[in-house]
């Protein structure tokens, strides 16, 4: 596969628990990307070709970031998403079209910049709760 397709599908995904402001790690830890916004340090995780998966506890709200990474000298809009499945049968299907945010940075992929995010803020009911983010398929 080619780099420029690879990073035409490469999607990030960052959630975060509104209520008590801390971010939920999904079990594929290993799929962590740290990226730069501005002068803060956020971590987010690939959403490529394999989904994450997720155990919250309710009732909260989380937020769910995404973005997609775009060669650095393309700004035309992009559209990127996911499907979000809660417990294994309620799936909503979440598309943005964004432009690349000049702001952001990754040590890792010097030649990309990455799109402004595409939030999505999903209210969980009480209880233990998991939820999976799979990629859209093109």
């Amino acid at each position: 596969m080619s780099r420029n397709l690879f990073y035409s599908f490469f999607l990030i995904i960052g959630i975060n628990g509104i209520t008590i402001g801390k971010a939920v790690d999904p079990k594929e830890i290993d799929r962590r990307e740290i990226l730069f916004v501005g002068e803060n340090r956020q971590e987010y995780f690939s959403l490529f070709k394999s989904s994450l998966h997720f155990t919250v506890y309710g009732p909260d709200t989380i937020k769910i970031y995404a973005r997609k990474a775009i060669p650095s000298l393309d700004h035309k809009m992009h559209s990127f998403g996911y499907s979000l499945v809660l417990n294994k049968k309620d799936t909503t299907q979440k598309q943005f079209k964004k432009r690349i945010l000049s702001s952001i940075k990754s040590a890792e992929h010097k030649r990309h910049g990455y799109s402004s995010a595409g939030i999505y803020s999903l209210p969980i009911p009480f209880g233990k709760h998991e939820i999976e983010l799979l990629p859209l398929s093109k």
